[in-house]
């Protein structure tokens, strides 16, 4: 089938480390300690069961790693229309944006993308919801922005995104997006004649996943419908794996480990995450491996795999952890710290 095509092709890519945090790979999942130690901050780190403190490749499993920020409800009765669950699990969501996510593929039911509002649930369906955000804006230009596009076919593109560089327009980025120089990629190549799916046509326009604006490395997207939903089930389902590389300021005191504390925004600042406890914080769990030490151990290149996807997540935990990712002004990693 083609989502098992597609599932085999993307965990072959490979990318180099091109910026501050990079995804290597879609790949295997990864077991868990129970043993915890705090470091100074007082952040729970669980040593890794292996040396490498990361699962090998051959290894298989399953994670929560559904694009962005998730949530999983298990319906509690019958006959519940799917917008109407969720718009009464999820506070300060309005029913319409929940429409909107579930039309776009961003819900999976029992391990199938559904995208029917009205979908009957049944005691016991499990439901997985992506962070609810709204879509790119329809009328979106096409712009001539040179793309990496590692692999690419009738059905789907592989780019390296580079840092600096915002997935698709959204408030204060109307235009220079990933989307935006993908929409002018896919008409130069049917002005040559070359058959290529309109992805102006696909929900979201192709975005199957995301990474920051400061962050490169691979993005998979979709060049029609059945592509997309075949994607996001994939996501749904854990069955793609992500791995993130990044240069931190100065070298965590263990070799690996596992950090599990919950991220919510910072109540002193509205434009960040924090580790937040209580109601409003969500667990976030993070996997991380030394791969070298830099300047003598001023720095570190450190690799990251994800339990869980929450907004900013490998950037808040690395600065809880002591150890703030270089040249991350937000988190404690850029200025002076990075200097000396």
């Amino acid at each position: 089938t083609y989502s098992a095509y597609s599932r085999q092709l993307i965990m072959a890519l490979c990318s180099p480390l091109r910026g501050v945090k990079v995804p290597l790979r879609f790949h295997h999942a990864f077991r868990r300690s129970t043993c915890q130690q705090s470091n100074s901050r007082g952040l729970a780190i669980s040593p890794r069961a292996n040396a490498s403190g990361l699962e090998s490749d051959a290894l298989s499993g399953h994670r929560s790693d559904f694009q962005g920020e998730e949530e999983v409800f298990v319906a509690r009765a019958s006959s519940s229309r799917l917008d109407a669950f969720l718009a009464d699990q999820i506070s300060g969501v309005s029913r319409s944006r929940v429409i909107e996510s579930i039309k776009s593929g961003g819900v999976v039911v029992n391990g199938n993308v559904t995208t029917k509002p009205s979908h009957k649930l049944d005691i016991g369906d499990r439901v997985i919801c992506g962070e609810i955000v709204a879509s790119p804006p329809t009328e979106v230009a096409p712009e001539n922005i040179p793309l990496d596009v590692v692999f690419e076919d009738d059905h789907l593109v592989v780019v390296n995104k580079p840092p600096g560089m915002v997935v698709h327009p959204s408030a204060g980025h109307a235009g220079g997006s990933l989307v935006n120089a993908l929409l002018f990629h896919c008409n130069e190549r049917s002005n040559r004649g070359e058959e290529t799916s309109k992805i102006i046509d696909v929900p979201r326009l192709g975005v199957v996943h995301r990474i920051d604006k400061g962050t490169s490395g691979l993005l998979v997207m979709a060049k029609d419908v059945a592509a997309q939903a075949g994607l996001q089930t994939q996501f749904a389902n854990r069955s793609v794996r992500r791995r993130y590389l990044a240069i931190v300021l100065g070298t965590p005191a263990r070799e690996s480990g596992r950090i599990d504390a919950p991220i919510g925004r910072d109540p002193a600042d509205r434009l960040k995450m924090g580790i937040v406890r209580g109601a409003t914080g969500r667990q976030a769990i993070s996997n991380f491996g030394v791969r070298a030490r830099l300047v003598g151990g001023n720095a570190s290149l450190v690799e990251w795999q994800l339990e869980t996807g929450r907004t900013h997540q490998i950037r808040v935990h690395a600065r809880e952890m002591g150890h703030p990712i270089v040249g991350d002004d937000a988190y404690g990693g850029g200025g002076s710290a990075a200097v000396e």
